[in-house]
């Protein structure tokens, strides 16, 4: 197997591992139970609402970086769950505002914790490469970071494609 095909292997085994099986899952789940079956996105949704209380749609779709009808689907679906509540705008009555409830507050906290012990293996593992090879990992990510925020039908064809960093 090539180095180009090991890296693309393990970039596919990177996003498989986002589901209820997963370690971070797993632990997130013993932590608090009713986090069972939370995507990553939802996630983070109430992790943001938890550093932004009150907020409203259009702000969290624009920090997050995701679609506002995606956006959308995933509070109603919070909301739902209990995890969150929608109160209208005093000054706006179109605009909506988003506060977790106690349980959309703990399950908050706990990947909050989670991210923190992620965020610290893995700067124990960056202090391991010398500065030239981290500015090599942050060109290949900014680039992998690229090609994920196309959409499906904006890809171009492979011959026209160009990538961030050239050779």
């Amino acid at each position: 197997m090539t180095t180009e095909e090991q890296i693309l292997a393990l970039y596919h085994g990177l996003l498989a591992l986002d589901n209820n099986d997963d370690q971070e899952k797993q632990w997130l789940i013993k932590q608090v139970p009713e986090a069972r079956d939370l995507s990553t996105l939802n996630l983070h949704i109430l992790s943001f609402l938890k550093a932004y209380p009150h907020s409203h749609a259009i702000n969290i779709a624009a920090k997050l970086g995701i679609l506002r009808g995606t956006l959308s689907k995933q509070l109603t679906r919070l909301e739902h769950r209990g995890l969150l509540t929608m109160q209208t705008d005093s000054k706006d009555s179109r605009a909506r505002q988003y506060q977790l409830t106690s349980l959309g507050e703990r399950i908050a906290s706990e990947h909050d914790r989670l991210l923190v012990l992620k965020n610290q293996r893995l700067k124990k593992c960056l202090s391991a490469f010398p500065t030239e090879k981290l500015n090599i990992i942050q060109q290949f990510l900014n680039a992998v970071w690229t090609v994920e925020r196309q959409a499906n039908d904006d890809l171009e064809p492979i011959d026209k494609y160009s990538c961030a960093y050239d050779k």
